[in-house]
């Protein structure tokens, strides 16, 4: 099935106001040329067909294998996130212009679902309703975006065309139609090779800092119990219902802050209490009067992001004031909270000087490093004098971090957002509520328990999206292995409630052994044992776990 769509006008850069002089006519500048696109079809797959639309505006309707075949015959299409459309075709990573890499240089470090309306709605055109309509939107978003950079004036268009003569250098699908945006004309010739990389040194255009003096040694006054318990009441508030165990604990914890004998000999406290004493709050309270009394920072360390996220609201109480919570507390750990300019740096020195792969990815974080969005957490010296400059995601968000290597040792970060309802909290520190379960049910094909690529955490996912592709309907589906025991999902870990206790299979019997399911098992909250299709089907919850999502509650029903 073929049609001709009507084509949009061409998109152009704002007319420049009018300039009036007395007695003059109106003088109005010239209209710029508009934006250049690849002389490239665009393609949306979808879950039983593909939309494909020619530079000339014929749209097709094809069959995904129809379409699969069609690539490598032409230019590279343009298409919304490359590996998705991939996996939809049942074919190998392809070349394309991919938009969400086009969005990723014009709109640095900006939210955008990587879908085509997800796009369509971050990019301000019409969301589309049809596989068909999403083709055309791609073609629309393209030309915006295109048209923004045109738009772009000094120094920021000068930042951009740097990065931009380095990625297309390294054969990046877009780099002439970005690189021509931002000149003005078809001229995409790149500087010497000796100077591809300069564009890429974004170190040389970062704000300068300077390491302030060393901190001095806190005083080493001791927390008094009465102390701890009083700020345990502050924190409380009026009206608190009274836990005499919670009081008792903070006492006790007083004693890991009295000052040391010993050089190197720290205090130490084991201190255990039953759930619903109140364990966070009980040793905050000590532990938040022990800084300001000895003008020192306390470190908390947690196993879990869960923790670290019930942390950080716990201490809202002691700072209800949003700016002085930000010069009190900040999140020092986790991978996503670092960017390590001496290690971009390097990686930028190893580019060939004809350009290479690599410089798409590195454009890409040099694009993101210049646009700035994360607040300087800790100053230091330059990233050429070895420190890394520290960055935090905002904290309104969730975010994932997908770190890839391939047997040469090269490395590509991935960093997304995670949205609801991907996110969920602990059955067993908050009330189960929220939106209603999401839909699962069994795979139809048994997964073999020797399989060892089901042990590791590889690119090679053929098992897990081959059944997950036969019920598209479905949020995610559960494996069971060749003697009928239960596995794992195919995008995490599972734990079933079974007569009150939460299960979780064992790792022989063929699956990933997940970070938090380790963590979980480590704090006693779920148990191991092998489980069955009749387990599932009288468990009383059921729960996707990993440490992306980490506690999704799932509903398992029979396919049809």
């Amino acid at each position: 099935m073929a049609r001709t769509p009507s084509p949009g006008p061409p998109v152009r850069l704002p007319d420049t106001p009018p300039v009036r002089q007395p007695d003059t006519p109106p003088v109005r500048q010239p209209d710029p040329p508009p934006v250049r696109l690849p002389d490239a079809p665009a393609l949306v797959a979808g879950v039983r067909g593909a939309a494909w639309l020619s530079p000339d505006g014929e749209i097709e309707t094809l069959a995904l294998d129809q379409a699969a075949r069609r690539l490598g015959a032409g230019p590279p299409p343009l298409v919304c996130h490359a590996r998705a459309t991939a996996r939809r075709l049942r074919t190998d990573p392809f070349p394309a212009c991919d938009l969400l890499e086009l969005f990723a240089f014009v709109r640095p470090a900006r939210f955008c679902l990587p879908t085509p309306r997800g796009l369509a709605e971050a990019v301000g055109v019409a969301l589309p309703g049809t596989l068909e309509n999403e083709a055309e939107s791609l073609i629309a978003a393209a030309r915006l975006l295109l048209g923004e950079l045109a738009a772009a004036g000094r120094p920021e268009g000068a930042r951009a065309l740097g990065v931009a003569w380095a990625m297309a250098r390294g054969g990046w699908p877009w780099g002439t139609a970005v690189v021509a945006a931002l000149t003005g004309s078809g001229d995409s010739r790149a500087p010497h090779s000796r100077a591809m990389a300069e564009g890429l040194k974004v170190w040389r255009r970062l704000p300068d800092w300077e390491e302030g003096g060393a901190e001095g040694a806190p005083e080493n006054r001791p927390v008094e119990p009465d102390e701890a318990r009083a700020r345990l009441a502050r924190l409380l508030g009026p009206g608190a219902e009274e836990r005499p165990e919670q009081a008792e604990y903070a006492a006790q914890v007083c004693a890991a802050f009295l000052p040391r004998e010993r050089r190197d000999e720290p205090r130490i406290v084991l201190a255990e209490a039953g759930t619903g004493v109140g364990k966070t709050l009980g040793y905050i309270a000590p532990a938040s009067v022990w800084a300001e009394k000895n003008q020192g920072a306390v470190w908390i360390s947690t196993f879990t992001r869960n923790l670290q996220r019930q942390l950080d609201s716990e201490l809202d109480r002691l700072y209800p004031d949003a700016d002085e919570k930000a010069a009190k507390v900040v999140v020092r750990k986790g991978r996503e909270n670092y960017f390590c300019l001496l290690n971009f740096a390097e990686a930028v020195a190893r580019i060939p000087g004809r350009g290479g792969t690599e410089a798409v990815a590195l454009g890409l974080m040099a694009r993101w490093a210049l646009a700035r969005p994360w607040r300087l957490l800790t100053t230091g010296p330059s990233a050429i004098h070895g420190k890394a400059a520290r960055w935090s995601l905002p904290s309104t968000a969730s975010w994932r971090l997908r770190i890839l290597s391939n047997p040469q040792g090269r490395v590509n970060v991935e960093v997304g957002r995670c949205e609801p309802p991907h996110l969920g909290a602990s059955p067993f520190e908050a009330a189960r509520q929220g939106p209603p379960a999401l839909l699962t049910t069994f795979a139809r094909r048994p997964v073999r328990s020797a399989d060892p690529f089901l042990f590791h955490k590889p690119t090679h996912r053929a098992t897990y999206e081959s059944r997950a592709a036969e019920h598209p309907a479905f949020f995610d589906v559960l494996l069971v292995n060749e003697e009928g025991h239960v596995t794992e999902f195919t995008l995490g870990n599972v734990v079933a409630e079974i007569d009150g206790v939460a299960w979780t299979p064992p790792q022989h019997c063929g699956l990933l052994a997940g970070v938090f399911r380790g963590s979980l098992l480590a704090e006693g909250k779920i148990r191991e044992r092998t489980l069955t299709v009749a387990d599932m089907n009288r468990a009383t919850h059921l729960w996707l776990v990993n440490s992306v999502r980490e506690w999704v509650e799932v509903r398992l029903v029979a396919s049809t």
